[in-house]
């Protein structure tokens, strides 16, 4: 009996020692439970199964549960996910670098701004993307018109002009822009004699209102490589080379390269 009571009297003060450190606020609440064991009780072994009844319904055990327990577990898994996030927020995301706008491009698009009511069309780039190969202006002239927004010398009309234009005297030599193959060869109501030659990595060039061919389609040609002869054939108001340069079927302005 001796020692149940010491062990009573031992597991009433680690009780009361744990009370006080966990919930300092419940404390005098436990020690009102005991005190009232004590008076009504001079059995240990009785005071501690009645003061176990009494915290039972006062709900201690489940608040020491919920503090040692399954739920701080649940408490620290929970702080993961909020530490990842953090570190993800705070690990900077980096990002590509603006392209710095070449001289030639910031005066075309200075040059430009005059026709700033008309939008530049889908099928045409602004900027200077690097050419795969060597090149080499194909004709020695003037230029006359450039590429981009301009009143149409014939109708009058504001019309995106998708080349450049070089005046020279009929019969002056015009030459390849790059190595490349005769694609056509042919005419029209427009460009009037014209050819097309295809180059490295999707691009080509157009040669218009020439007044003969040097060079017939499918045949392979060299960089200044003479294809034919300056002329006034199709939709022309002198003579002179209109020269177009294209990759992908989208428009390039030709004045960046020559």
């Amino acid at each position: 009996m001796e020692r149940l009571k010491i062990y009573g009297a031992c597991a009433v003060f680690l009780l009361l020692t744990a009370v006080k450190l966990l919930f300092p606020d419940f404390t005098s609440t436990v020690k009102a439970q005991v005190r009232r064991v004590f008076v009504q009780n001079s059995d240990y072994t009785e005071m501690v199964e009645t003061l176990g009844l009494r915290l039972a319904e006062s709900g201690w055990g489940d608040k020491l549960v919920a503090a040692l327990g399954t739920d701080r577990g649940e408490e620290e898994k929970g702080r993961e996910p909020a530490a990842a996030e953090q570190e993800t927020e705070e690990t900077p995301v980096p990002t590509a670098a603006e392209p710095e706008m070449s001289a030639e491009e910031e005066a075309f698009l200075r040059e430009q701004a005059q026709f700033a009511e008309a939008a530049i069309p889908a099928n045409v780039r602004t900027d200077m993307p690097d050419l795969p190969f060597a090149y080499s202006c194909p004709v020695a002239g003037m230029e006359s018109s450039g590429f981009g927004y301009r009143v149409h010398p014939i109708d009058g009309e504001l019309r995106f002009h998708y080349g450049t234009d070089f005046a020279a005297d009929s019969g002056t030599e015009v030459t390849a822009f790059a190595d490349g193959y005769v694609y056509a060869a042919g005419t029209g109501e427009g460009y009037g004699n014209y050819l097309i030659l295809t180059h490295e990595g999707g691009f080509a060039t157009l040669y218009a209102h020439l007044s003969s061919f040097c060079v017939s389609e499918g045949e392979l040609v060299r960089r200044g490589e003479t294809i034919g002869t300056v002329g006034q054939t199709g939709n022309a108001t002198g003579p002179h080379l209109h020269f177009e340069l294209l990759c992908s079927d989208i428009y390039l302005n030709p004045e960046y390269y020559l």
